[in-house]
């Protein structure tokens, strides 16, 4: 397990380390430097890569707390739609798959979260969704508020979990049989996902078909 940890961890922290070196040799190549947009296009990447570095850091911090309680919150308002645009901006698409995100959050909806730990949540279920698939993969996000509860969804076309699995996949550690051998990990994302969840008060459940894909709900109490 030991081992297998300090892999995942070499594997995640490889690719936003690349992306910054490769953007710190852009800045020092001074024709890049003053073409506009590859400066644009160079500062960020910078800033995704280094967004991707804190959250993966925020996520080794979070996974290690026995409850709730215990991790700290910035609560602020937060642009749901907004927030799901920026995840789906840095989502990586894997060379030879067809990667399709929908943002079907209405522009209005905001909720009262952690901006930082609502990136992570959102990140999480959308690299997931990417992950297990096959070469095509239609991912969708919609939300509704009502009564004081903001409902939010991110749903997939991919592989689906059997349903054995599916009551244990918010549990640390677990990997379901269709994951292990075909994807580095420790199981501990969705459990992070739930943790985070329950910090805001709210609850996360999972509806998944196998081979037709998986429903992620997120109940967040406004």
């Amino acid at each position: 397990m030991r081992n297998s940890f300090i892999t995942t961890m070499i594997h995640e922290l490889k690719r936003p380390i690349s992306t910054l070196k490769m953007c710190v040799s852009g800045l020092d190549n001074k024709q890049m430097v003053d073409d506009p947009e590859i400066r644009k296009v160079l500062l960020s990447e910078t800033r995704t890569a280094l967004d991707n570095l804190s959250a993966y850091f925020s996520k080794l911090r979070d996974i290690t707390f026995n409850n709730v309680e215990q991790i700290p919150l910035n609560i602020q308002s937060v642009n749901l739609h907004d927030l799901f645009d920026t995840v789906a901006a840095a989502t990586i698409r894997p060379s030879g798959k067809d990667v399709v995100v929908h943002n079907e959050i209405a522009s209005d909806i905001v909720v009262s979260a952690d901006r930082s730990h609502f990136y992570n949540i959102l990140n999480n279920l959308v690299e997931n969704a990417v992950k297990y698939s096959g070469d095509s993969v239609e991912i969708k996000a919609s939300a509704n508020a009502d009564k004081g509860e903001v409902v939010l969804s991110i749903s997939d076309n991919g592989n689906g979990i059997p349903s054995g699995d599916l009551k244990h996949i918010f549990q640390r550690f677990f990997r379901g049989k269709a994951s292990v051998g075909e994807q580095p990990g420790m199981g501990l994302g969705l459990a992070y996902v739930k943790l985070l969840v329950e910090a805001h008060g709210g609850e996360i459940s999972a509806e998944s078909t196998l081979g037709q894909g998986t429903c992620f709900t997120i109940k967040l109490p406004q």
